[in-house]
């Protein structure tokens, strides 16, 4: 390697030239479909390094004039046309621009309006009120799951609705619905996240859907070559109860039962679980008990896909009850989003540990896993 001095500065044959790791980045909304006359806002606060040393410099017309400096700016166009816009960063080092194509509509121009639909159910697993709104809010209900079959990965279908979609007028119709299944996921490897061709159609079955919250997005165009988005949130929920379970005594190697869970909290996908809730009830005695054995003793475990342990009821109160009745007892364990970001999402387990010698019978588990 080559170096030599120069007024107190070294420089090396392989070290990087001043500014080599700029790189412009610029997006702007509305992204389609844009009219004369309307605000459009350009944001370039993606560009790197983010580190505070940039400027900024914006051409919006390409004609090389200095437009504004700001990292996020918003103007309109007066006239339709095919415009360049030119973002040029610095470090004081060097420089580096980034040049995309905006099209802009005549005033006149007949807009469609898309319409991703909704899907709102009128109660949730457990007979309780669900939410309401512009989402799509799906319950994975499963109230006798079957001891051998301990997890909770299962899908469902998801049916999109873009049928309420309006082309603009009574003299237009749609000629395109295309769905981007996740907007934050670049599936065409295009290296923009939010205009993949997932699926088209006015309506689709989306099959195999992961419990879970994905944003998605419904691109409609219409006989004018005019198109309009609308991205909407679809939420999967899931419940599963498990009844009559057994669990060995703890003088066995098998003194628990292990049931195996995927949480997402995602930030790059947006995939961000609300928590979890699970409920255990059992009976305070068994038919196996005997003078001094003490009463049952279970406890929730939870462990993260690197096998550490993250919470446990141990120290909880138990309760009776528990719509059980006077012989059961009841314990339940929270996992918020903030332990679940804090000790890494993934697969984890929930163990069901036996804390006495004597065989604990009759035993239920519920799950329950929010995204919205």
């Amino acid at each position: 390697m080559f170096s030599s001095a120069l007024s107190g500065c070294i420089f090396s044959d392989d070290s990087p030239e001043p500014g080599s790791d700029l790189e412009a980045i610029f997006n702007w909304s509305p992204t389609t479909s844009i009219q004369a006359g309307t605000d459009v806002t350009f944001n370039g606060s993606a560009s790197l390094p983010q580190d505070g040393s940039l400027t900024y410099r914006w051409d919006f017309n390409g004609d090389g004039s200095n437009d504004a400096s700001d990292p996020e700016v918003t103007t309109s166009y007066a006239s339709e046309g095919t415009y360049q816009v030119i973002l040029t960063i610095t470090d004081g080092l060097g420089e580096a621009s980034s040049t995309k194509e905006i099209i802009i509509l005549a005033k006149t121009a007949v807009l469609p309006s898309a319409d991703a639909g909704s899907e709102n159910p009128d109660s949730d697993c457990q007979g309780n009120e669900a939410s309401s709104g512009n989402f799509y809010l799906i319950y994975i209900c499963e109230p006798e799951k079957s001891s051998s079959d301990r997890n909770t990965r299962i899908t469902t279908t998801v049916n999109l609705d873009g049928s309420a979609s309006d082309p603009g007028s009574t003299n237009h119709y749609m000629t395109d619905w295309v769905w981007d299944l996740n907007t934050n996921i670049d599936s065409d490897g295009n290296g923009i996240e939010d205009d993949d061709v997932d699926e088209t159609g006015e309506v689709h079955e989306w099959k195999d859907v992961a419990i879970g919250e994905y944003e998605v997005q419904l691109t409609v165009t219409n006989n004018e070559g005019h198109s309009a988005q609308q991205q909407v949130m679809v939420h999967v929920q899931y419940k599963g109860d498990w009844e009559d379970l057994h669990i060995n005594g703890n003088q066995t190697d098998n003194g628990e039962l292990v049931f195996e869970t995927t949480l997402h909290y995602d930030r790059d996908t947006n995939n961000k679980i609300k928590k979890v809730d699970i409920l255990l009830i059992y009976p305070t005695k068994d038919d196996d008990w005997v003078v001094g054995s003490g009463d049952n003793v279970l406890n929730i475990y939870m462990f993260n896909e690197t096998g550490e342990e993250v919470l446990n009821t141990t120290a909880k109160e138990r309760g009776q009850g528990c719509n059980a009745g006077e012989d059961y007892q009841c314990i339940t364990l929270q996992v918020t989003s903030y332990v679940i970001d804090t000790y890494e999402d993934g697969d984890w387990e929930i163990k069901i540990i036996n804390g006495k010698a004597t065989d604990a019978d009759d035993v239920s588990l519920s799950i329950e896993i929010q995204y919205k």
